[in-house]
């Protein structure tokens, strides 16, 4: 039986956003896996933490696995290169790195169909290279250097904010008041758009508690997100947007070149630069 596999790298926590970074297949008696470095890159340059080398170093061992059952003349060890071990990585993998099921295709596979399909399903067509995802949109965004005057994917202490563990924004200053930024994916599942607000009013509400406490102006806590495509996520869009309880702003992608002028043309400083001012 011919069966093939696609490897992908989530380019999104928030989403099912995800990019086709390698391919397995087993045909002819022999295993294949290719996987492209092209596309690991640019996963990384998406994705918020380094992860290029650990990517390499699992894609590595597997091509060795790979290597050493074909080379091998006996065929009772399969080096865990079967049906049932794809089956328990797509189940139990959790983490960046996905593995689909292996299943079955109507044709032989041989080294030049192998190539064939990789190029297919793995290598990027000119269209599909022209999509920016919508964390690397935020990225983009978040690399201009008036940034550079507030904290950037800054890690909220638990102490600060009175919870568990630290929360993450992606950017937060002070100019007499908080400024607060943090995006969500609105093209998501609307119980995980749900869960990302909800943390975020947590968050508000207790730098707003702060801001009490150190006799500092109500801050200005956005949320930045992009248009839904879908009629689920539109009416879902409409509600939060709707919402005049809300602690916060919603606003579309665009208005994040608002806070850029609006870093360049007034002073701020960092939210850990101010934490030390005060010795909290």
């Amino acid at each position: 039986m011919n069966l093939l596999s696609t490897l992908y790298l989530k380019t999104n926590s928030h989403t099912d956003e995800k990019n086709s970074i390698g391919l397995f297949a087993i045909g002819s008696g022999r295993r294949f896996f290719s996987y492209s470095l092209e596309k690991i890159k640019i996963a990384n340059s998406i994705i918020e933490t380094n992860i290029e080398s650990s990517i390499r170093h699992t894609l590595k061992n597997i091509n060795k696995e790979v290597d050493a059952y074909n080379n091998s003349d006996l065929k009772f060890n399969d080096f865990g290169l079967n049906e049932a071990s794809f089956d328990y990585l797509n189940t139990y993998s959790k983490g960046i790195l996905s593995f689909e099921k292996l299943k079955p295709v109507a044709i032989d596979i041989e080294k030049s169909t192998f190539d064939n399909l990789f190029n297919l399903l793995v290598n990027s067509s000119p269209e599909k290279s022209t999509i920016i995802s919508f964390s690397r949109r935020v990225n983009n965004k978040l690399k201009n250097k008036a940034f550079d005057q507030v904290d950037v994917k800054y890690d909220i202490k638990p102490s600060i904010i009175e919870t568990y563990a630290a929360h993450k924004v992606d950017f937060i200053g002070k100019n007499g008041s908080f400024l607060v930024g943090n995006s969500i994916d609105f093209n998501g599942r609307p119980e995980t758009i749900d869960r990302s607000i909800m943390e975020f009013k947590a968050i508000t509400n207790a730098l707003e508690s702060l801001s009490v406490k150190l006799n500092l102006p109500r801050g200005k806590y956005n949320i930045y997100c992009n248009e839904p495509e879908s009629k689920e996520g539109k009416t879902f869009f409409n509600k939060v947007y709707s919402d005049n309880e809300k602690s916060f702003n919603l606003y579309t992608l665009d208005k994040l070149d608002d806070v850029i002028n609006q870093l360049e043309s007034t002073e701020y400083i960092k939210f850990s630069e101010y934490l030390k001012e005060i010795n909290l």
